[in-house]
């Protein structure tokens, strides 16, 4: 048996060991002559009958050919081939199989059972799986047991071996890419650590890593040139997923790299229901499958998505809003267009090929380097082992392009600090409604007011304030006067005026 078969840990057992081969019958041997006509016929026993050979050990002719047999397909066999994946076996080939290992595919003189039907039912017997799967994300080829079900994974990741070299290519495109000065962590840091982590297929999923930035600028690039090779040299769109109600499919629980780039969402599109798609990704380390023609089962397939779109607004209101329960789960980086000020320039369309050929040649050295890279403490994170961060420019636009953004810009254009929104009140003090009738009567922006409130609740939009920006918005109690007990809004002023 192949080493990838051992080392799986959750291999299931092979079964019985006891095998017993089929008992001889007694046999008379010889035929039946008649001297002449006139006579009559006779038995004349011939040599004695050869007994089956005991010496056939279908246990360990099973577990060298590493055979399997899949439930419930007539004659479909598996066997591992040479490069450790399993590949199915036609008759014939299950047969030219036998041959190869000796076993003897016909019953000898005098026998009940031939070698190969020996093998066959023992296999049939204690070598059977329920189901197979081409491949499964981070798992390597070889036999599993789920919820108890037996299932055999055709394919391994074809990994990259690290090996000691240069990788100024890769490293040009990284630094060009996604270096920003003036931030509290380094960019091209946390893509390195990102990256070191994800290789880790010892380690579940990962945090989303979403990339933004202007078009053109090798976002795509390092998606597909470095990230899906390092990772298995697999990886899936999982748009339909993310986008709908679809079941995650064949296609994406056979990929370590589940890779959205220029997501484009259809109408009727939830920010709401994507946020919760990338947290099912990201969170759980178990996901339902349903198998053509069998039950559903519960798979832990290790995922990392990435996400690269363009930084205009419209494109980034894609991006989860960056609340609690959410923003522990996302890398938002920033990145920039490359320059070709000294040596290094993002390819045209001709120079394509030799620029990737460029890059997957530096793969072994840049894997080298992550596997010898030691994680900072100030980057490091209890649960994916990598803390989570989000650029603030990025972060600041997507405030500014969201409907609580969009309040307080109103809110600044119509100075309503300043306004008596209740008699009786501090000016910029009183109820939601108010608050909302003031911001709709205003002559400049009533119509913009009133197109944002026929979408957005703003007692929902003022609680967001209160939490993204409470030295602009608060919400607090009355403790005198004719309200006394109730609650208001209170706006302030921007600034040192704090």
């Amino acid at each position: 048996m192949n080493s990838s078969t051992q080392q799986n840990q959750d291999d299931f057992p092979i079964g019985d060991t006891s095998f017993e081969t089929a008992k001889p019958r007694k046999i008379r041997v010889g035929k039946v002559v008649k001297l002449d006509s006139d006579s009559p016929a006779t038995f004349k026993p011939g040599d004695p009958a050869k007994p089956i050979p005991t010496d056939f050990d279908a246990k360990a002719m099973a577990e060298e050919l590493n055979l399997w047999r899949l439930d419930g397909a007539k004659g479909c066999h598996l066997r591992e081939s040479k490069d450790g994946n399993f590949i199915d076996l036609s008759g014939d080939d299950f047969s030219r199989c036998l041959r190869r290992g000796g076993v003897k595919l016909k019953p000898a003189e005098g026998e009940t059972l031939s070698q190969a039907d020996e093998l066959k039912d023992y296999v049939q017997e204690h070598r059977r799986v329920d189901f197979s799967m081409v491949s499964l994300a981070g798992h390597v080829s070889g036999t599993y047991s789920v919820s108890g079900v037996s299932m055999i994974v055709k394919k391994s990741p074809r990994l990259i071996e690290p090996k000691d070299g240069d990788w100024g290519g890769i490293r040009a495109l990284i630094e060009r890419m996604l270096e920003q000065p003036g931030t509290s962590l380094s960019q091209v840091t946390l893509f390195h650590v990102w990256m070191k982590l994800a290789m880790d297929h010892q380690q579940k999923s990962g945090l989303a890593l979403i990339l933004a930035g202007p078009r053109d600028c090798g976002k795509s690039l390092l998606q597909s040139l470095i990230i899906t090779p390092l990772l298995g040299g697999r990886s899936a769109d999982p748009g339909p997923h993310m986008f709908g109600d679809t079941d995650f499919n064949s296609e994406l629980f056979g990929s370590e790299h589940l890779l959205m780039e220029d997501p484009a969402p259809k109408r009727g599109f939830s920010r709401e229901t994507f946020s919760e798609k990338i947290k099912g990704i990201v969170a759980n380390n178990t996901h339902r499958f349903h198998p053509k023609g069998k039950d559903a089962v519960t798979l832990s397939p290790k995922w990392h998505l990435s996400i690269s779109l363009n930084d205009e607004p419209d494109t980034m209101m894609i991006i989860p809003e960056m609340r609690e329960d959410i923003s522990d789960k996302i890398l938002l980086l920033r990145a920039k267009r490359p320059f070709d000020d000294d040596a290094f320039a993002l390819p045209d369309k001709l120079g394509r090929t030799a620029f990737g050929e460029r890059l997957r040649s530096q793969l072994p050295a840049y894997a080298h380097y992550l596997q010898s890279m030691a994680i900072e403490e100030g980057y490091q994170g209890r649960r994916f082992g990598l803390r989570a961060w989000q650029n603030p420019t990025l972060v600041s636009q997507l405030f500014e392009a969201s409907p609580a953004g969009r309040l307080l810009e109103l809110i600044d254009e119509t100075r309503l600090w300043e306004t008596e929104i209740r008699v009786g009140l501090e000016p910029g003090s009183g109820s939601h409604a108010e608050i909302q009738s003031e911001l709709v009567r205003h002559l400049t922006q009533g119509d913009e007011a009133k197109g944002l409130f026929k979408v957005s609740r703003i007692e929902l939009l003022l609680h967001k304030l209160s939490v993204t920006n409470p030295d602009r918005v608060k919400h607090q109690r009355l403790t005198s006067g004719k309200g006394k007990g109730r609650w208001i809004w209170q706006i302030m002023p921007p600034g040192p005026e704090v």
